[in-house]
Protein backbone atom coordinates (compact mmCIF):
# COMPACT_ATOMS: atom_id res chain seq x y z
CA UNK A 1 0.00 0.00 0.00
CA UNK A 2 2.86 2.36 0.89
CA UNK A 3 4.52 1.79 -2.51
CA UNK A 4 1.25 2.43 -4.36
CA UNK A 5 0.70 5.64 -2.42
CA UNK A 6 4.24 6.82 -3.17
CA UNK A 7 3.77 6.12 -6.91
CA UNK A 8 0.52 8.03 -6.94
CA UNK A 9 2.14 11.01 -5.26
CA UNK A 10 5.03 10.89 -7.73
CA UNK A 11 2.63 10.85 -10.71
CA UNK A 12 0.72 13.76 -9.25
CA UNK A 13 3.93 15.78 -8.80
CA UNK A 14 4.91 15.08 -12.41
CA UNK A 15 1.52 16.20 -13.67
CA UNK A 16 1.83 19.42 -11.70
CA UNK A 17 5.35 19.96 -13.04
CA UNK A 18 4.20 19.47 -16.63
CA UNK A 19 1.33 21.90 -16.10
CA UNK A 20 3.75 24.52 -14.71
CA UNK A 21 6.12 23.94 -17.66
CA UNK A 22 3.34 24.43 -20.18
CA UNK A 23 2.23 27.62 -18.47
CA UNK A 24 5.79 28.91 -18.48
CA UNK A 25 6.14 28.13 -22.20
CA UNK A 26 2.86 29.94 -22.99
CA UNK A 27 4.05 33.02 -21.10
CA UNK A 28 7.36 33.23 -22.97
CA UNK A 29 7.95 34.57 -26.49
CA UNK A 30 10.51 34.28 -29.25
CA UNK A 31 14.03 33.21 -28.34
CA UNK A 32 13.26 32.78 -24.63
CA UNK A 33 10.52 30.27 -25.43
CA UNK A 34 12.87 28.30 -27.67
CA UNK A 35 15.61 28.43 -25.04
CA UNK A 36 13.24 27.12 -22.38
CA UNK A 37 12.12 24.22 -24.60
CA UNK A 38 15.70 23.28 -25.42
CA UNK A 39 16.74 23.31 -21.75
CA UNK A 40 13.79 21.50 -20.21
CA UNK A 41 13.09 19.03 -23.02
CA UNK A 42 16.67 18.32 -24.07
CA UNK A 43 16.38 14.58 -23.29
CA UNK A 44 13.17 14.16 -25.29
CA UNK A 45 14.57 16.21 -28.19
CA UNK A 46 17.80 14.20 -28.17
CA UNK A 47 15.78 10.99 -28.50
CA UNK A 48 13.74 12.39 -31.42
CA UNK A 49 16.76 13.75 -33.33
CA UNK A 50 18.71 10.59 -32.60
CA UNK A 51 15.90 8.44 -34.01
CA UNK A 52 15.72 10.58 -37.16
CA UNK A 53 19.49 10.24 -37.62
CA UNK A 54 19.31 6.45 -37.25
CA UNK A 55 16.50 6.21 -39.84
CA UNK A 56 18.44 8.36 -42.34
CA UNK A 57 21.59 6.30 -41.75
CA UNK A 58 19.67 3.07 -42.35
CA UNK A 59 18.13 4.36 -45.59
CA UNK A 60 21.56 5.47 -46.83
CA UNK A 61 23.08 2.13 -45.86
CA UNK A 62 20.37 0.19 -47.73
CA UNK A 63 20.83 2.30 -50.85
CA UNK A 64 24.60 1.95 -50.76
CA UNK A 65 24.34 -1.80 -50.33
CA UNK A 66 21.64 -2.35 -52.96
CA UNK A 67 22.41 -4.41 -56.05
CA UNK A 68 23.24 -2.14 -59.02
CA UNK A 69 21.12 -2.44 -62.16
CA UNK A 70 23.07 -3.78 -65.15
CA UNK A 71 20.55 -2.79 -67.82
CA UNK A 72 17.36 -0.76 -68.17
CA UNK A 73 15.31 -2.15 -71.08
CA UNK A 74 12.15 -0.19 -71.86
CA UNK A 75 9.27 -0.64 -74.27
CA UNK A 76 6.88 2.27 -74.88
CA UNK A 77 3.81 1.25 -76.83
CA UNK A 78 0.29 2.47 -77.45
CA UNK A 79 -0.92 -1.13 -77.11
CA UNK A 80 -1.97 -2.94 -73.93
CA UNK A 81 -0.49 -6.25 -75.21
CA UNK A 82 1.82 -7.79 -72.58
CA UNK A 83 5.32 -8.36 -74.01
CA UNK A 84 6.98 -9.67 -70.86
CA UNK A 85 7.43 -13.18 -72.25
CA UNK A 86 8.92 -11.75 -75.45
CA UNK A 87 11.37 -9.62 -73.45
CA UNK A 88 12.31 -12.53 -71.19
CA UNK A 89 13.23 -14.68 -74.21
CA UNK A 90 15.58 -11.95 -75.48
CA UNK A 91 17.18 -11.31 -72.09
CA UNK A 92 17.74 -15.04 -71.56
CA UNK A 93 20.10 -15.04 -74.55
CA UNK A 94 22.48 -12.52 -73.01
CA UNK A 95 25.86 -13.63 -71.69
CA UNK A 96 25.71 -14.22 -67.92
CA UNK A 97 21.93 -13.71 -68.17
CA UNK A 98 21.34 -15.34 -64.80
CA UNK A 99 23.76 -12.96 -63.07
CA UNK A 100 22.59 -9.71 -64.66
CA UNK A 101 20.24 -7.45 -62.77
CA UNK A 102 17.95 -6.19 -65.54
CA UNK A 103 15.01 -3.84 -65.10
CA UNK A 104 12.46 -4.48 -67.85
CA UNK A 105 9.64 -1.95 -68.11
CA UNK A 106 6.70 -1.90 -70.50
CA UNK A 107 4.76 1.36 -70.51
CA UNK A 108 1.60 2.26 -72.36
CA UNK A 109 1.70 5.96 -73.13
CA UNK A 110 -1.01 8.33 -74.28
CA UNK A 111 -0.92 11.47 -76.37
CA UNK A 112 -3.11 14.54 -76.35
CA UNK A 113 -3.22 15.39 -80.04
CA UNK A 114 0.44 15.22 -81.05
CA UNK A 115 1.74 16.05 -77.58
CA UNK A 116 2.69 13.52 -74.90
CA UNK A 117 0.26 13.60 -71.95
CA UNK A 118 1.45 15.36 -68.80
CA UNK A 119 1.84 12.21 -66.68
CA UNK A 120 3.81 10.36 -69.35
CA UNK A 121 6.04 13.37 -70.00
CA UNK A 122 6.81 13.59 -66.29
CA UNK A 123 7.51 9.84 -66.11
CA UNK A 124 9.90 9.98 -69.07
CA UNK A 125 11.71 13.06 -67.76
CA UNK A 126 12.21 11.38 -64.39
CA UNK A 127 13.65 8.18 -65.87
CA UNK A 128 15.96 10.18 -68.14
CA UNK A 129 17.15 12.30 -65.22
CA UNK A 130 17.93 9.36 -62.92
CA UNK A 131 19.72 7.37 -65.68
CA UNK A 132 17.07 4.63 -65.84
CA UNK A 133 16.83 4.36 -69.62
CA UNK A 134 19.43 2.42 -71.61
CA UNK A 135 17.86 0.60 -74.58
CA UNK A 136 14.44 1.77 -75.73
CA UNK A 137 11.86 0.44 -78.17
CA UNK A 138 8.99 2.74 -79.09
CA UNK A 139 6.65 3.93 -81.82
CA UNK A 140 7.82 6.56 -84.29
CA UNK A 141 5.84 9.20 -82.41
CA UNK A 142 7.74 8.70 -79.18
CA UNK A 143 11.05 8.28 -81.03
CA UNK A 144 10.55 11.73 -82.60
CA UNK A 145 9.67 13.14 -79.19
CA UNK A 146 12.91 11.77 -77.68
CA UNK A 147 14.85 13.27 -80.62
CA UNK A 148 13.39 16.67 -79.82
CA UNK A 149 14.54 16.29 -76.20
CA UNK A 150 18.08 15.63 -77.52
CA UNK A 151 18.57 12.64 -75.23
CA UNK A 152 19.46 10.00 -77.84
CA UNK A 153 22.92 8.57 -78.39
CA UNK A 154 24.18 8.33 -82.00
CA UNK A 155 24.44 4.72 -83.14
CA UNK A 156 28.00 5.29 -84.37
CA UNK A 157 29.14 5.79 -80.76
CA UNK A 158 28.18 2.21 -79.89
CA UNK A 159 27.81 0.09 -83.02
CA UNK A 160 30.79 -1.20 -84.98
CA UNK A 161 31.31 -0.32 -88.65
CA UNK A 162 30.39 -3.91 -89.57
CA UNK A 163 27.10 -3.62 -87.67
CA UNK A 164 26.29 -0.27 -89.26
CA UNK A 165 26.81 -1.84 -92.68
CA UNK A 166 24.93 -5.05 -91.87
CA UNK A 167 21.91 -3.12 -90.57
CA UNK A 168 22.14 -0.21 -93.02
CA UNK A 169 18.62 -0.86 -94.38
CA UNK A 170 17.19 -0.38 -90.88
CA UNK A 171 19.26 2.68 -89.89
CA UNK A 172 17.20 5.85 -89.40
CA UNK A 173 18.99 9.20 -89.81
CA UNK A 174 18.07 12.85 -89.37
CA UNK A 175 18.65 15.35 -92.19
CA UNK A 176 22.22 15.99 -91.07
CA UNK A 177 23.03 12.32 -91.63
CA UNK A 178 23.29 11.35 -87.95
CA UNK A 179 22.05 7.80 -87.27
CA UNK A 180 19.94 7.68 -84.10
CA UNK A 181 17.82 4.56 -84.35
CA UNK A 182 16.99 1.32 -86.13
CA UNK A 183 13.63 0.44 -87.66
CA UNK A 184 12.42 -2.96 -86.46
CA UNK A 185 10.77 -5.69 -88.53
CA UNK A 186 7.84 -7.80 -87.34
CA UNK A 187 10.27 -10.71 -86.81
CA UNK A 188 12.21 -8.58 -84.35
CA UNK A 189 9.17 -7.06 -82.65
CA UNK A 190 5.65 -8.44 -83.35
CA UNK A 191 3.81 -5.14 -83.22
CA UNK A 192 6.05 -3.71 -85.97
CA UNK A 193 3.68 -5.46 -88.40
CA UNK A 194 1.00 -2.89 -87.53
CA UNK A 195 3.08 0.32 -87.24
CA UNK A 196 6.70 1.48 -87.26
CA UNK A 197 8.75 0.72 -84.16
CA UNK A 198 12.27 1.95 -83.48
CA UNK A 199 15.04 0.85 -81.16
CA UNK A 200 17.60 3.35 -79.85
CA UNK A 201 19.94 4.26 -76.99
CA UNK A 202 19.36 6.95 -74.36
CA UNK A 203 22.36 9.28 -73.87
CA UNK A 204 21.91 9.35 -70.08
CA UNK A 205 22.11 5.55 -69.83
CA UNK A 206 25.09 4.10 -67.98
CA UNK A 207 24.97 0.49 -69.23
CA UNK A 208 25.83 0.88 -72.91
CA UNK A 209 27.82 -2.37 -73.12
CA UNK A 210 24.88 -4.50 -71.98
CA UNK A 211 22.46 -2.40 -74.06
CA UNK A 212 24.64 -3.05 -77.12
CA UNK A 213 24.66 -6.79 -76.44
CA UNK A 214 20.87 -6.89 -76.18
CA UNK A 215 20.53 -4.89 -79.40
CA UNK A 216 22.72 -7.43 -81.20
CA UNK A 217 20.41 -10.22 -80.05
CA UNK A 218 17.32 -8.26 -81.07
CA UNK A 219 18.63 -7.35 -84.54
CA UNK A 220 19.71 -10.92 -85.25
CA UNK A 221 16.25 -12.27 -84.39
CA UNK A 222 14.53 -13.85 -87.38
CA UNK A 223 11.36 -15.81 -87.89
Amino acid sequence: MKKEKTSEVTRELRREQRARDLETIRSLHGFRKLQHILIYYRIELSIVFGSVFVVIALIYSVRQGSIPTDLYFSLFTGSTQDYTQWADSLLAQMEDAGELNVEWVQSTYFTEGSVLSGNDESYLSTRIGVHELDLIISTEELYEYMLELEVLLPLTEILTEEEMQAWSDAVVCTQDGTAWGLLLTEEQFPEAAEEDYYVYFCSTGENTENAHQLLQILMNTSS
